[in-house]
């Protein structure tokens, strides 16, 4: 095979990994009853799109799906080839705004940003808790909990480059990993508007 592309299992070879590796994918406005193995299903017998043959999409591998309330992130495994990741793709592209029987009346499905440095740093993440400068921050309450809020929760452990805040979950990033690091430990389980705080690196 040309430039190692065959199928194999080298975990160890950053360069496999950032040829081969596809971003997670963010699925969101899910409906509160949504199951896992709904969304394992979705990706391992995929939906063609209306009008198209039934093997238009070939399944795909999941590695891991981390459930939110009322999203989640679908971990893929390495692409095999670039036809696979381009089929990805494509099924993500065809699948956002979908209806879907007990997960979604409009699925939102979009890649998880970040380049092939961040994809590799999501890989060793995994492996080994890989410190970054950017928390994820989840299960504040969402109609309460102003950005505000969470600038005065975080500000104490260091200079803030931004706040990124979603519906419930948001992204903030410090100047430096040790920064984040001090932030990770001090709030992560703590209280904000009598939720608690799951809080870990990006």
């Amino acid at each position: 095979s040309e430039n190692g592309n065959a199928p194999r299992e080298q975990d160890g070879q950053d360069d496999v990994v950032g040829s081969a590796a596809i971003r997670p994918v963010f699925l969101g406005n899910l409906r509160p009853e949504y199951s896992s193995d709904k969304i394992m299903e979705l990706f391992t017998r995929p939906i063609p799109p209306p009008g198209a043959s039934e093997d238009t999409f070939q399944p795909i591998p999941v590695d891991r799906i981390d459930v939110k309330r009322g999203f989640c992130f679908v971990f893929l495994k390495d692409a095999a080839s670039q036809q696979d990741k381009e089929q990805v793709e494509r099924f993500v592209s065809d699948i956002n705004g979908m209806e879907l029987d007990q997960v979604s009346n409009a699925l939102r499905a979009e890649f998880a940003r970040g380049d092939g440095r961040v994809k590799r740093k999501e890989d060793d993440r995994r492996r080994n808790i890989q410190p970054s400068e950017t928390l994820f921050v989840v299960n504040f309450h969402e109609e309460t909990t102003k950005r505000e809020d969470l600038q005065m929760l975080f500000e104490p452990y260091g200079e803030l480059v931004r706040i990124d805040m979603k519906r419930n979950y948001a992204f903030v990033q410090f100047r430096t990993i040790d920064e984040a690091t001090r932030a990770l430990h001090a709030t992560n389980g703590g209280k904000l508007d009598q939720n608690v705080l799951n809080v870990e690196y990006v």
